[in-house]
C-alpha cells in the first residue's frame, strides 16, 4: 500500500504505463492549489480517512467497498438531512 498520495499516484500511472515529469508533477500540484482541492489542513483529512478505512475494515456489514463509497453515502445524508425544513430536523 502506498505511503503517500505521491506514491499512490505515481504507481496509479505506471500502472497505465504512464510516467510524469517532475516539472509535469508542479503543474498539476499547482492546478489543485488554485482550484482549492488540496487542503492546508492534511493532517485533519488523513485522520479522517483513516478512522474511516478502520470502520470499513472493522464493520464489512456497513457494506461499504471503500472509502469513496463511505464519503458519497455520507454527503447523500447530509444533502438530505440539510434540505429537510427545521420542523423536520
Amino acid at each position: 500500500m502506498a505511503t503517500s498520495l505521491t506514491e499512490w499516484f505515481e504507481c496509479e500511472l505506471r500502472k497505465r504505463g504512464l510516467r510524469l515529469t517532475e516539472e509535469d508533477l508542479q503543474r498539476i500540484v499547482r492546478v489543485l492549489e488554485e482550484r482549492g482541492w488540496i487542503s492546508i489542513h492534511p493532517e485533519l483529512y488523513r485522520g479522517l480517512m483513516e478512522e474511516i478505512e478502520k470502520l470499513i475494515d472493522r464493520r464489512p456489514e456497513l457494506g461499504y467497498a471503500s472509502i469513496a463509497d463511505f464519503i458519497a453515502d455520507a454527503v447523500r445524508r447530509r444533502l438530505e438531512e440539510l434540505s429537510k425544513s427545521p420542523l423536520e430536523r
